[in-house]
Order: C-alpha cells, then sequence, then structure tokens
C-alpha cells in the first residue's frame, strides 16, 4: 500500500529510478509508486492490461490485483455509505476501502528497494522539497510527540520526522517485505523507530493513537477516500494532525503517464488528487484545515517512465526526456509553476477536533484508542 518524494539513498547507489532513466532523472516522487518492471516478471500482467484497453475498457477500470478483470464493487460497499461501519451491527464488516492494488504487489514492489533511504533536501529538487516544506511549515516541533505514518516503508519520511522534529515515529504497513525493509532501513539510520505490520481497515482496533498521523501517496490507491481517510482519523489523538499527501496525475503529467506507464496509471484513482473533493471527508470529520495545495510545481520526472515498448511509446518517451531536460534547464520557470493541472504533488494539513462525539458519528464510533 505504501507507499516515495524523493526516495533519497545515503550511500551509493540508485533508489526509485525508472527504468530508461538517467542519473540526472532519478529522483521519483513518493506516491508514484512505479512498478520497476522487470522482463518476464510482469510481462503477463501488462499484456492482459493491454489487452483490456484494446477490448475497450478505461484503463481507471482495470484492477491491478486481478488483471483479468475489472473492478467491482463488492456488495457490502452499495449499501450505505460505503466503506463505514453500518451502527446497528457491533460486528459489521468493514470493506477495503475499493482498494486499487494488493498486499503481494507491494511485497514485490519493496523487494527491490535498496537501502538506506532517507528523505532529504537536494538542491534544484522542488518538488522533493515542497513536501518538506509543507512538513517544516505546518508541524509543531514537539520533542516527545508520537507520528506515525500509513503505508510507511521504508521509513524515509519517518527518518526525517524523527530528525527534524524530535517526534517517536512508528510505521504501519501491511507489506511483510516493506516491513522487514523498514526495520532494516531504521537500523542502517539509527533511528529507533516502531514497525507494526497491520492493514488499517481489518487490524484497526489493536492500533495505538498519535499525535500526527500522515500518508504520502496512499489515499489516492483506495476507490474509496472517506473510507480510508476514516482509518487516519481513527488514529490521531484529539487535537492532534493529520497529513495527505498524493501526487498529481491530471493535466500534462497525467496525459503522458497514462501512455507511458498505463499499468501503474490503473492503480492509482485520479479523482482522488481533486483537492476540491477532499471537502466531502474535511466536513465528514469537522477537520480544520491548516493548509491545503499543489506544490512542487511542473515535474516531467514524474512521467519518465515506461512500461511497454512500442513506436509510439518509444517516440512519446523521447518527448518526455526532452521535455525534462527543457524544464531542468532554459524552461526552469515552469516549476514554479502551481495548480490543479500543473503542479506534480497535491497535499492538506488538518487539525482533527480536540472533543469528538464519536457516539454521534457513525464513521468513528466503533474506534479504539489502544
Amino acid at each position: 500500500m505504501t507507499q516515495r518524494t524523493h526516495v533519497r539513498r545515503v550511500s551509493k547507489g540508485k533508489v526509485g529510478r525508472a527504468p530508461g532513466l538517467g542519473r540526472d532523472e532519478l529522483n521519483i516522487p513518493k506516491g508514484h509508486r512505479d512498478t520497476q518492471l522487470h522482463p518476464g516478471r510482469e510481462a503477463s500482467r501488462l499484456d492482459r492490461y493491454h489487452r483490456q484497453v484494446m477490448d475497450g475498457i478505461d484503463a481507471a477500470d482495470v484492477d491491478l490485483r486481478h488483471p483479468g478483470s475489472t473492478t467491482l464493487s463488492p456488495p457490502s460497499m452499495k449499501a450505505g455509505r460505503p466503506g463505514t461501519i453500518d451502527a446497528s451491527d457491533d460486528a459489521a464488516v468493514v470493506t477495503d476501502g475499493g482498494r486499487r492494488t494488493d498486499q503481494p504487489y507491494w511485497d514485490e514492489y519493496w523487494d527491490d528497494i535498496s537501502l538506506p533511504a532517507e528523505a532529504t533536501r537536494l538542491q534544484g529538487d522542488d518538488h522533493g522539497n515542497s513536501i518538506l516544506d509543507v512538513l517544516d511549515r505546518h508541524l509543531p516541533r514537539v520533542a516527545g510527540h508520537t507520528a506515525a505514518e500509513i503505508g510507511g516503508a521504508p521509513g524515509q519520511y519517518l527518518a526525517y520526522v524523527a530528525k527534524t522534529f524530535g517526534y517517536a515515529v512508528t510505521c504501519i504497513d501491511y507489506s511483510e517485505t516493506g516491513c522487514r525493509k523498514t526495520r532494516e532501513n531504521f537500523r542502517l539510520l539509527g533511528i529507533a523507530g516502531h514497525v507494526i505490520e497491520a492493514d488499517v481497515f481489518a487490524d484497526l482496533a489493536d492500533l495505538p493513537t498519535f499525535d500526527v498521523v500522515y500518508s504520502l501517496g496512499l489515499i489516492e490507491h483506495f476507490t474509496e477516500r472517506v473510507s480510508i481517510v476514516d482509518r487516519h482519523v481513527r488514529l490521531v489523538n484529539p487535537g492532534g494532525f493529520l497529513v495527505l499527501g498524493v501526487p498529481n496525475l491530471r493535466g500534462v503529467q497525467g496525459w503522458f503517464f497514462r501512455r507511458l506507464a498505463p499499468a501503474t496509471y490503473a492503480g492509482h484513482v485520479i479523482e482522488a488528487m481533486d483537492l476540491a473533493g477532499w471537502s466531502a471527508f474535511e466536513r465528514e470529520f469537522r477537520l480544520e484545515t491548516v493548509f491545503k495545495g499543489y506544490i512542487g510545481g511542473f515535474e516531467p520526472r514524474i512521467f519518465c517512465r515506461i512500461e511497454l515498448r512500442s513506436p509510439r511509446t518509444l517516440l512519446l518517451f523521447a518527448m518526455a526526456r526532452v521535455l525534462n531536460r527543457l524544464v531542468h534547464g532554459p524552461l526552469g520557470f515552469l516549476r514554479r509553476i502551481n495548480g490543479p493541472r500543473a503542479s506534480g504533488y497535491a497535499m492538506a494539513v488538518y487539525r482533527v477536533p480536540g472533543s469528538v462525539d464519536r457516539e454521534a458519528n457513525p464513521a468513528l464510533r466503533h474506534a479504539s484508542r489502544a
């Protein structure tokens, strides 16, 4: 699930590299979870995906968990508000929020990550640095505060939060491989962080609460936005902070991404990248908006990747690389343009109500405070 500004390697090497990119094009933002294709291992899945597209199935309807079929909502998601607990049933079964990807997908993804990895500022990386800017400007610097990242493998942002804010940090991830990599990353970086292997939909009652809860590149993998945000809010202490970040695959960036990396694109819910649509869960949970906006400027590195090679995609990929070099050169002013169709990332910081009436709010009634 999980989850990638710039994954930074502390030691020599490459992390988050999209196939075919040069050394100056390696900083793939968190949230753009590239499948990092391997010959033979991904070919059959992508072939099935492309056959579906040729048959007229929209890319957004393809479920990467089951590439031979389209995404269908289970019956339990069609009765009442999707992803919430029925107040009349204490033993209610909660849906998975319309998850687009599953645990084996992320186990395979994290299996190839190189360590140690740490989010750091790099000169000229406006996109990645802007994510850290939002954290720096809006989170309290209180040593001893607790923070959790949902879908936090391999812990590169948690390392930044621990060192910058002095927080006690916890990674919550349901990928066994991702959790193992995070523990190793913490060890290599000397971070005294905790790692909890858990699914926030199935294991919520067993999880503690925190002063700060965040995810960066997670909620766009779920069709039911209120449902996945609900799982974040339940883990925030009253009066605490909730931070959400998603890649912005709309506009020019989305146009290229969908054509160059259609299978990866299919794992994202594009509607989740429209900040105007976040008002639904803001009202639902009475969140106080501290910051909300599009950040990072125009960033071609997001779509400089290619999954299947054909004359058309190779031409588009060449165009993407030329555009990337121009934007990181003579057209550098484009990297300072932000907006719904231009920015590479979207983020929001919220304060959770200091007093939450859980009996009056069905979405929170069954929350457990460990």
